[in-house]
């Protein structure tokens, strides 16, 4: 048998850790879902630059000129807004490295509280890759007027406690930095 003393003692302990793991799952939870934004973004762009190189079909005729159209000859990309929450998978039927109507594939949102805070100065970032190279190609745009390419670009989100900065850069190579921002 247990006496009244032990039971309310277990009980106690018990309702601490219990309110105690409760209480810090919300942080858990808010912090993992931030660290995925960075990694799916990678995971985005890994997915345009593979389909852009490899040989998937985009359903619809690409390419700059006649000789050239081929449901195989088209560029797939990722394209960045300046203060948004979502981003949108494109294929660039056009041929003209930038995200048009018409060319989507999908738009990603972003979790609650999380947006896209800074892209390399501008107001706006399209990478797109093409086969044979799997080279990026990176054009920013301000003011809906796109620029020259650029070398690298850095696609920055953040929420009230930490920022992630996914950095591409010409040749290709996607890596994803997290930090805690200082208070």
């Amino acid at each position: 048998g247990f006496t009244m003393v032990e039971l309310a003692v277990t009980m106690g302990i018990f309702v601490m850790l219990t309110s105690v793991v409760l209480a810090n799952y919300r942080t858990f939870s808010n912090n993992s879902d931030f660290l995925n934004v960075g990694d799916n973004i990678a995971l985005s762009l890994r997915e345009a630059q593979i389909y852009g190189v490899g040989s998937k079909g985009a359903g619809t005729e690409c390419g700059t000129s006649p000789t050239l159209l081929s449901t195989f000859n088209c560029a797939y990309g990722v394209s960045f807004t300046k203060g948004d929450s979502v981003y949108t998978i494109f294929v660039d039927v056009d041929g003209n490295t930038i995200y048009d109507a018409g060319e989507l594939i999908e738009t990603v949102y972003l979790p609650s509280g999380i947006s896209l805070t800074e892209i390399g100065g501008v107001d706006r970032v399209d990478i797109s890759f093409k086969r044979p190279d799997a080279d990026a190609i990176i054009m920013p745009m301000t003011g809906g007027l796109s620029g020259p390419r650029v070398d690298s670009v850095g696609i920055t989100v953040e929420n009230t406690t930490k920022k992630s900065v996914v950095s591409v850069t010409r040749t290709g190579q996607i890596s994803v930095t997290t930090t805690n921002k200082s208070l």
